[in-house]
């Protein structure tokens, strides 16, 4: 709505205000009829009230067709994001085929990092109390992979969890 239309609104119910309270003396409160129909002859208020509806659907449809082009911009987005993941990983791939371990480009330099490995969790219900939060039941990974490598150090397992692969990860740095 223009701000035209929004004055011309505001003008329609400060006018119907007015003849309202000039016609409180002459006209009888019960007679709303006749009250209605004074204030749809003496004033612009129904003509400014159908503009803003109409202008109050017209940015509903807009509305509506901006969720859709949202939604749509949105699977794009979720495509071109599997996309880049994509080839981060047949990157990744390339340089543990290639032995690579840096290769310095024109906008970035890529590299390789060894990432340590994660937990692989085989069975949470026979892995000991002591590595569950006592807050609503969870396990406390980060303290569990510790224990995990201390245990593993000595020779020995926490019952349902190894250790998983270790794997790589590519770096991208920004010049």
């Amino acid at each position: 709505m223009s701000k035209s239309e929004e004055h011309d609104l505001f003008q329609g119910i400060q006018d119907a205000k007015g003849l309202l309270n000039a016609l409180s003396e002459i006209v009888d409160e019960d007679d709303a009829e006749t009250l209605r129909d004074m204030i749809e002859g003496e004033t612009e208020l129904h003509e400014a009230i159908e503009t803003c509806f109409n202008s109050m659907q017209t940015d509903l449809e807009l509305v509506t067709g901006i969720k859709a082009r949202i939604d749509d911009l949105s699977a794009r987005k979720t495509r071109f994001e599997q996309a880049a993941g994509r080839k981060r990983a047949l990157i990744e791939q390339a340089f543990v085929i290639g032995q690579l371990e840096k290769m310095p480009l024109a906008e970035a330099t890529l590299s390789l990092r060894k990432v340590p490995p994660g937990l692989d969790i085989e069975d949470e219900s026979v892995i000991p109390a002591k590595y569950w939060k006592a807050q609503d039941p969870r396990l406390d990974r980060a303290e569990l992979l510790k224990a995990v490598k201390e245990a593993a150090k000595e020779g020995e397992s926490i019952p349902g969890v190894k250790l998983g692969e270790a794997g790589v990860s590519l770096t991208v740095r920004k010049k």
